[in-house]
């Protein structure tokens, strides 16, 4: 005998040869689950939308439908979620001030005169070294 079912999702009719005209409907569920797997495990399992029929038979003209409820045995993987570090925003900053280098009080006292007025006098807080350079002895390094 000939059973017409289809799923909920689908318009497609589809037919399954049974051995009696009536039977249950946890025996029509095992036959259709072994039509479709062949000798596989199935991965979903069937209801009946209509639930007032506890018996069901063949050679029905308008088709049972049947809800496949689908086991859990394809579970995602679980994804790590990756942090991604927020950007700063790149903000307009003025440039720096320019600053002022530092002077010995003597040169400003004195006003600004050249590096050569400087050198001439006496107690310009220069090492001795540095003096005898500046005089034009050489022979003070050693």
């Amino acid at each position: 005998m000939i059973f017409l079912y289809r799923f909920e999702t689908s318009k497609r009719v589809r037919s399954v040869k049974m051995p009696e005209t009536e039977m249950e409907v946890s025996e029509v569920v095992d036959a259709i689950l072994k039509s479709l797997f062949k000798e596989k495990e199935p991965t979903c399992s069937l209801q009946l939308l209509d639930n007032t029929a506890e018996r069901l038979r063949a050679n029905n003209s308008k088709p049972y439908v049947f809800r496949r409820t689908y086991l859990d045995k394809f579970k995602p993987r679980c994804i790590p979620t990756v942090v991604v570090p927020k950007k700063k925003k790149r903000r307009w900053r003025s440039p720096p001030k320019k600053r002022k280098r530092w002077h010995s009080p003597e040169g400003r006292k004195e006003g600004r005169e050249g590096r050569e007025g400087r050198e001439e006098k006496e107690g310009t807080g220069r090492s001795g070294m540095e003096e005898g350079r500046i005089n034009g002895n050489k022979n003070e390094r050693k």
